[in-house]
């Protein structure tokens, strides 16, 4: 059988202080999803899945619509993945969504 014993005049403080930096989890959100933007970047540009499998070829009806609505295609989702400017590190991404639009 095990026991532990613990010291409330040690214990306690030590808890409060590691409660007290979990208090602002923003930091720590903030590098979170910095690694999830960059990382679905790359694997966009590497053409993979987040399982790391590589994405089916192109149908030709993908690859002839992407031709004639390349300008379309730059302005979804891709031209709205810009960097906020209040990121530290330039690579956090704001997604907006205009409502009735």
């Amino acid at each position: 059988m095990y026991s532990i014993d613990l010291n409330r005049d040690t214990f306690t403080p030590a808890l409060e202080k590691l409660a007290s930096g979990l208090a602002d989890m923003s930091p720590v959100m903030q590098q979170i999803g910095e690694y999830l933007l960059a990382s679905t970047k790359d694997r966009f540009e590497e053409g993979k899945a987040p399982s790391g499998e590589p994405w089916a070829p192109k149908s030709p009806g993908t690859i002839k619509t992407r031709r004639t609505s390349s300008r379309l295609f730059r302005s979804g989702l891709n031209a709205q993945l810009a960097a906020a400017p209040d990121s530290p590190s330039g690579s956090c991404a704001r997604i907006e969504a205009c409502a009735g639009s």
